[in-house]
């Protein structure tokens, strides 16, 4: 395992301790979040704040496990959106500091550490299933079910074999044994990172079956498909950051591959595997019949964006012969579903392209180039009817968040101070304000940002913190980082 460690590519630069010999056997904590990668938020009626949920993907394995949490956030005592934080006196009271996460262990389930992003696929008014893929032993995807019962508190549990809380028995390996031991050494998918969940819409019952199949056992319902469990079912997508190369360890024949998984018998075998060719993949997004895909860093350049079908069609949008990337991440769709915005590395830009479509194939033009702080990674899209989007985007070497706005064609706003190593993104958007979550990798929080009014995005701000600081675990009690953490609280 060693070896394919040293292999693993991860787009956060962490310098650690080493692994913690004690880690054996040590659950992961309900008082904190730990690396925290992957998260998404979902409004729960009758609740102000929602639920969000968190992979955690204790990345110096100090842990028997990663972890999947679901926070109730209307326990936690956040500030109204959009209301200052002040003191007894009326003084500013800055960022509040919330350390408790008022989490029980039914809002834990255990999975494989290393996690990637977080994908949530609604199954009912108060039914969820997550899907995470994860970049340690076995390179699994994991799903889970998470419930939230008629007081607002969430739940969550296995979907398969899980003991109790301990879902790490219930992942489908994406780089199985067997292939590994193979001659050909493929098709696999090595450091699963990426997902992208998109509910199957139909006419028939045939379309929710592979292509040229019949009679698969799903079935039509008010123009969308229910799998073979009595569940919406939807065509799981994954990413991985490293090629396969053929034989495994021979550094030969590289390849890479989007991983289609079905949520209905979730499993995967050769046909789940569509090759696109040299270059590994970040993130994936869906829309219609077809997924985007982009590309990470390849000499002399990498495929910076792919778009692939259900019937294994690859083709590139070669928007890197239009503005020169060399290593793509984050990926969003617009709200109207016409504009693509992609994070890129070195340079670190925001790429912005239109979607036009001719004979049934999307076909993507460059529109512009946006400058951003060092190290960008995740994209999100604010909506606002009747205006251009709003884009957050997180800047893991620079500590900040960046919002661009897409009617002024630049950056409008930046956020300092969100954290050590920001992450990844989800949005709570109430009416004409938005609350947006950032997962903090290096100093394990989350981050509350508020835009009280969408109309001037130059107000965001840092409103508070979830959850204690992970400096004094993971650089030692004597650490800078550490002894101001310890000074804040």
């Amino acid at each position: 395992m060693k070896l394919q460690l040293r292999q693993m590519a991860f787009p956060l630069a962490l310098v650690l301790g080493g692994c913690t010999s004690g880690s054996v056997g040590i659950p992961p904590p309900l008082d904190r979040l730990y690396f925290p990668t992957g998260i998404a938020h979902v409004d729960v009626p009758g609740k102000t704040e929602g639920v969000l949920f968190v992979a955690n993907a204790n990345f110096d394995k100090r842990y028997s496990s990663g972890s999947i949490v679901a926070l109730p956030l209307d326990t936690l005592g956040l500030p109204g959106l959009g209301v200052p934080n002040l003191l007894p006196d009326g003084g500013p009271g800055g960022v509040k500091e919330i350390a408790a996460l008022n989490l029980d262990a039914s809002q834990s389930v255990q999975i494989a550490s290393f996690t990637g992003e977080l994908a949530v696929q609604p199954l009912t008014a108060d039914s969820y299933r997550l899907y995470v893929p994860t970049r340690s032993e076995g390179m699994n995807v994991y799903r889970t079910l998470a419930t939230i019962d008629a007081n607002g508190a969430p739940a969550l549990s296995c979907i398969g074999e899980g003991t109790g809380q301990d879902c790490t028995a219930t992942g489908i390996s994406l780089s199985p044994r067997e292939v590994e031991r193979s001659d050909a050494g493929v098709p696999r998918a090595p450091s699963p990172y990426g997902v992208s969940v998109a509910p199957r819409s139909c006419t028939v019952p045939d379309d929710c079956c592979a292509t040229g199949a019949t009679d698969c056992g799903r079935s039509c319902t008010a123009g969308q498909c229910v799998g073979t469990d009595g569940q919406p079912y939807a065509d799981l997508w994954v990413t991985h950051l490293q090629q396969a190369d053929s034989p495994m360890l021979s550094n030969l024949n590289f390849r890479g591959y989007l991983v289609r998984l079905d949520s209905d018998a979730f499993a995967a075998n050769e046909q789940n595997f569509i090759n696109i060719g040299s270059g590994a993949t970040n993130s994936v997004v869906a829309t219609g019949s077809w997924v985007y895909a982009t590309g990470r860093v390849l000499s002399p350049a990498p495929n910076l964006l792919r778009i692939v079908n259900r019937d294994g069609v690859v083709a590139s949008t070669a928007l890197e012969a239009y503005f020169r990337v060399s290593d793509a991440r984050g990926i969003a769709l617009s709200s109207d579903g016409k504009r693509m915005f992609i994070v890129g590395r070195a340079p670190d830009t925001l790429l912005v392209a239109t979607i036009t479509e001719t004979g049934g194939i999307p076909i993507l033009t460059f529109v512009r180039g946006v400058s951003l702080p060092d190290a960008p990674n995740e994209v999100r899209v604010i909506a606002r009817p009747g205006q251009g989007d709003l884009v957050a985007v997180t800047c893991t070497s620079a500590g900040s968040v960046v919002l661009y706005d897409d009617d002024v064609g630049d950056m409008v706003a930046l956020v300092t101070g969100v954290g050590v190593q920001p992450f990844g993104l989800a949005v709570d958007v109430r009416g004409n304000a938005a609350r947006i979550f950032v997962s903090n990798f290096g100093d394990g929080r989350i981050a509350v940002i508020d835009v009280a009014d969408l109309n001037r995005p130059q107000g965001a701000r840092v409103v508070a913190q979830l959850g204690p600081q992970q400096l004094c675990l993971t650089r030692g009690a004597s650490a800078p980082g550490c002894l101001a953490s310890e000074v804040a609280q």
